[in-house]
């Protein structure tokens, strides 16, 4: 079992830099990308004095970053930044708790409030004669009235207050320095606060005390979040304790494991062990300011009640600390929660078309099934908890750029009461219609999406449209048993489409086209697409088809298998389609392996076409139609199929004869090569007249050539 504590050490940087960040609230039109909300602050002035009482001035960059280069600082030196917003001074602190040497680095992190408030008050004590070196941070975070102060500082600071004049401030930090000044003018705690109900004894290495929830850290929808402070006694001495971590529920219950977390790192699962109790490995005590416990639980009920201490390692009934007890009642699971607005929803759709909702908002859909179609106008990431837990019953249609959706499985409803599948994008109606259902839609120009790590299974049409949609990436999803196309492009463009699984799609699974399917013009294919690595499994009438226009894509390291519904059925299928690279593909087990039809200047190469019942490739020309020509097949491996190459169908209205296919350089399975009345010894695959199959690879690996 892991258990962490975080926030005890400091992240290293470049030698002799001290470095940090300075984020401010958002002023009207600005959009903020950190999860606090707060924005860079472009020019702020940031000052620190050093060792030897030398004022040093910075300014932020464009994206709120200062350094000072090779300065030596005492304890609790104070760094300050200040910076004009619309005519008003904003002050932001930070504290750099422990001495820095000028050939050293020290990574300060972002001044926030909470930063700020320890700082005035490191500034007040210093002020009324307490050296620097014998303040206690820690004793500082644990006052009783320290969080009042952050909530005085966070008001003024949004505001755009200056800290250090408002009146609400300057107050609450003479109330935390008094407290810090004259203890034993302080009323003792009767254990209201998390003590357990008991005063702390003072002889105690440690004490508890819970703190509000580190929003930097994300936590797991359906988890509950909770988090504490251990605040080490100054005079504890470094490795003079070894202790054990406790939490026991005393109270209620919890799904599976409680989980911890280091700042900014993964969820880790911590066992329960007897009586309820869970217990992390023997940790030093070390002599710091605090730890900061992270903890999420999937709480059964209304609420749980834990007590949390510290024991000695060598001796479990040895308490080394306060003992805490806290009521956690657990979040509430309306179902969708938007991160950013921190608002929850009941309905997927209602939560995007709140007007709150904007550009780059992370909405997380709690574990459930969600029978409703969606319609997506706002670049909004959409995170479900899993393919496993979260089920949309309806389609997903997209007319807006830079959507993002992951961790569904989408379905067709279960219960529409008779509905179409509509849109609110009056341009969408009917294109939806004559899909008759869908699972995800992307439609006009929605552009620069991500799909990825999704279950598209089930659907009564098919189960991704790209249509006049560019730069999308459809990654890592399952694409299953949909009633027409797994995948359909119809005048899309520079499309990524990697790693992907699909398999019982009725149609063809990857089917590209051009925009006249959505009563655009013909010339517009479906062009510049990447298909990477997907695995394709049975299936309908192609694993890929590329229509009519739909030229220079690349179908490379994808492995199509059992597409074989009828002796029709085709792996890939090149229909009037120009220029694409078809290469490093494994093909095998299908009817027909690769078929060119019409099409030109194609390359075949680097492929394995294997074992397939009726051909392995066939170039060809439509009936009535243009020839298929200058097409490349080489560096292949070619064997076991029933026929090898076939290139003798390939009459076209615009020659009086087929053209020579050039297919040198390709494994025919025998060293022998293929079998041809020109080439009597060959015992390989078979090859029609009009392919160039000389010189040959004679062996599998494709390194030697025959004489």
């Amino acid at each position: 079992m892991i258990f962490i504590f975080s926030g005890c050490t400091i992240p290293q940087q470049p030698q002799g830099i001290i470095e940090g960040r300075v984020l401010i609230p958002p002023t009207a039109g600005e959009m903020s990308k950190d999860v606090s909300g707060w924005v860079p602050a472009a020019g702020a002035e940031v000052t620190v004095v050093d060792a030897n009482g030398v004022i040093h001035t910075v300014t932020t960059d464009e994206n709120g970053y200062y350094s000072f280069e090779n300065i030596s600082v005492n304890p609790n030196t104070v760094i300050t930044a200040t910076v004009e917003v619309e005519g008003k001074t904003i002050v932001l602190k930070k504290v750099i708790p422990d001495a820095v040497a000028e050939d050293e680095d020290y990574d300060a992190e972002t001044m926030d409030p909470e930063a700020t408030a320890l700082a005035l008050v490191v500034e007040k004590l210093i002020d009324e004669g307490v050296e620097p070196e014998d303040i206690y941070l820690g004793e500082i975070l644990a006052a009783d009235s320290f969080e009042d102060l952050v909530e005085n500082v966070t008001t003024a600071i949004e505001e755009k207050k200056d800290v250090t004049e408002d009146p609400n401030v300057t107050d609450g930090v003479g109330e935390v320095a008094e407290e810090i000044l004259y203890p034993d003018d302080i009323p003792p705690s009767n254990g209201g606060g998390g003590n357990g109900g008991t005063t702390p004894d003072p002889t105690l290495p440690a004490t508890l005390s819970p703190v509000e929830l580190d929003e930097e850290i994300a936590g797991t929808p359906g988890y509950t979040r909770f988090e504490h402070n251990i605040v080490v006694d100054k005079s504890v001495e470094e490795g003079e304790y070894e202790v054990i971590y406790v939490l026991e529920i005393v109270e209620g219950e919890i799904e599976g494991s409680l989980q911890a977390s280091e700042r900014g790192k993964d969820w880790i699962d911590l066992e329960y062990e007897e009586n309820n109790k869970i217990t992390s490995p023997p940790k030093d005590l070390f002599k710091i300011d605090l730890y900061e416990l992270n903890f999420q639980a999937k709480i059964t009920g209304e609420s749980i009640t834990y007590k949390a201490y510290l024991v000695d390692a060598d001796d479990d009934t040895k308490v080394l600390s306060n003992v805490l007890e806290e009521t956690i009642a657990a979040d509430p699971e309306k179902g969708i929660y938007n991160r950013n607005t921190d608002k929850y929803f009941e309905e997927i759709q209602a939560a995007i078309n709140d007007d709150a909702t904007s550009d780059g908002d992370e909405i997380i859909v709690y574990p459930g099934e969600y029978n409703e179609d969606i319609a997506i106008d706002k670049g909004i990431t959409l995170i479900g908890d899993g393919i496993d837990s979260s089920v949309i019953e309806g389609s997903i249609i997209i007319e807006q750029g830079g959507v993002e959706i992951s961790g569904f499985t989408i379905t067709s409803a279960l219960n529409r009461d008779g509905r179409d599948v509509v849109s609110p994008f009056s341009r969408s109606t009917e294109i939806l219609r004559s899909l008759g259902d869908v699972g995800i839609l992307l439609l006009y120009f929605a552009d620069e999406c991500t799909i990825k790590e999704n279950k598209i299974i089930g659907i009564n049409g098919p189960g991704i449209v790209l249509a006049l949609s560019n730069n999308n990436k459809i990654i890592d999803n399952y694409i299953e048993d949909n009633e027409s196309w797994g995948l359909a492009l119809a005048g899309a463009w520079d499309n990524d489409i990697e790693g992907n699984y699909f398999s019982g799609n009725v149609a063809d699974t990857i089917a590209l086209d051009n925009a006249s399917a959505l009563g655009e013009v013909e010339d517009r294919g479906s062009n510049d697409n990447t298909f990477d690595g997907n695995i394709i499994e049975g299936g309908g009438n192609c694993g890929f088809y590329l229509g009519v226009n739909c030229v220079t894509n690349t179908i490379t390291n994808n492995t199509i298998s059992g597409v074989n519904a009828s002796d029709d059925a085709i792996a890939i299928f090149l229909h009037f389609a120009d220029g694409n690279e078809v290469t490093g593909n494994i093909i095998t087990g299908n009817s027909n392996g690769i078929k060119i039809r019409s099409s030109s200047s194609n390359t075949i190469e680097g492929n394995t076409v294997t074992n397939n019942t009726v051909m392995g490739i066939e170039i060809s020309c439509a009936p009535q139609s243009v020839t298929s020509q200058v097409n490349s097949v080489e560096d292949n491996i070619i064997m076991g199929n029933a026929f090898g190459l076939d290139a003798s169908d390939n009459n076209g209205n615009d020659v009086t004869e087929p053209p020579t296919v050039n297919a040198s350089f390709n494994w025919w399975g025998d060293v022998s090569g293929p079998e041809h009345s020109s080439n009597t010894d060959g015992s390989g695959d078979k090859v029609s007249d009009y392919v160039d199959f000389s010189p040959w690879y004679i062996n599998e690996e494709i390194t030697q050539i025959s004489g």
